[in-house]
């Protein structure tokens, strides 16, 4: 089971250079923790259920190719896929960019490069977990908002009952007086 505070990761290699060096690279992060599969099918198996938070997968896997792996992960829920592969073509490139895939690394893969993906990556998760408390909390605020306002409203319509059942009485009470004190007086 994950731990929700923690930056999840699924790295999805047949290789074991590629685990290692991802091993190597994610351990130096805070927070993180990453699961490891080594085929695709594998890999949407463990994510189905455990959602991570980010996934790092090789072009070339068995079964299915990284490609089809990113197009159903973000088909399900969408949130940064990299791919890992032998120096791209452009069609590659462009067909990442179509199925939304946050990047694309070239094999062998740098750490420092991978570092800063990894960090760019969960900077974003974190920036939409921000966002979807923020927004949360405001549908709260709004939800309370509206009860209050239906409760004020509630309040003033029986006040303003009170009230004009308050001035018809006053003003029969008067008017009661008046005929009392004027018996000749017509209204």
């Amino acid at each position: 089971m994950l731990d929700r505070n923690a930056n999840s990761i699924l790295s999805v290699a047949h290789d074991e250079l590629t685990r290692t060096t991802i091993a190597g690279v994610a351990t130096g992060l805070p927070h993180a923790q990453v699961t490891y599969a080594s085929s695709g099918s594998e890999a949407l198996e463990i994510d189905a259920h455990n959602a991570h938070d980010m996934i790092i997968t090789c072009v070339k896997l068995q079964g299915m190719d990284g490609f089809e792996l990113a197009s159903r992960i973000l088909a399900s829920r969408h949130r940064p896929v990299v791919l890992v592969g032998d120096l791209p073509q452009l069609q590659d490139v462009i067909w990442a960019m179509r199925i939304g895939v946050a990047d694309f690394l070239s094999l062998p893969l740098e750490p420092l490069e991978l570092l800063d993906t990894i960090n760019r990556c969960l900077h974003r998760v974190a920036t939409a977990r921000r966002e979807v408390h923020r927004q949360q909390r405001l549908q709260a605020i709004l939800r309370h908002v509206l009860r209050d306002r239906r409760n004020l409203s509630r309040r003033i319509e029986l006040l303003c009952r009170d009230l004009v059942g308050t001035q018809r009485r006053l003003f029969h009470r008067v008017l009661a007086l008046k005929r009392r004190t004027s018996p000749d007086l017509r209204i």
